[in-house]
């Protein structure tokens, strides 16, 4: 199953015979189409829950589940918004925000004095 926010496809480990369902994810940078995603996502959740498989849903979302993950951490209403409802998306189908390990940013220099490199 594919668009152009997302692919999902089953797998299954030869060795072992696992199965899981896999959604790999490059959202849109545009928060209006990202809503068709998380619509699509809560219906791919809906589609292959009868399968009792686990899913992994894993990608660029474009979007955050907390203020703390965002440079600024001031948000501006739009911004909000954005994240309840990936928020609300996440919760909706079942998933579980993995935890960050090391730098935050992809783009920081890792300098103590002047991690953002102005």
């Amino acid at each position: 199953q594919s668009s152009a926010q997302v692919i999902t496809y089953a797998i299954q480990i030869p060795e072992t015979q696992e199965q899981f369902i896999c959604s790999a994810v490059y959202a849109s940078n545009c928060e209006v189409e990202r809503r068709r995603l998380w619509w699509e996502l809560r219906g791919t959740q809906a589609a292959y829950s009868h399968l009792d498989m686990p899913w992994i849903v894993a990608g660029d979302f474009n979007a955050i589940l907390s203020s703390s993950e965002h440079s600024r951490r001031c948000l501006t209403s739009s911004s909000q918004m954005g994240m309840t409802q990936f928020q609300e998306a996440v919760g909706d189908c079942n998933l579980t925000d993995l935890t960050q390990s090391g730098v935050i940013f992809t783009w920081c220099n890792i300098q103590e004095a002047d991690p953002f490199g102005k």
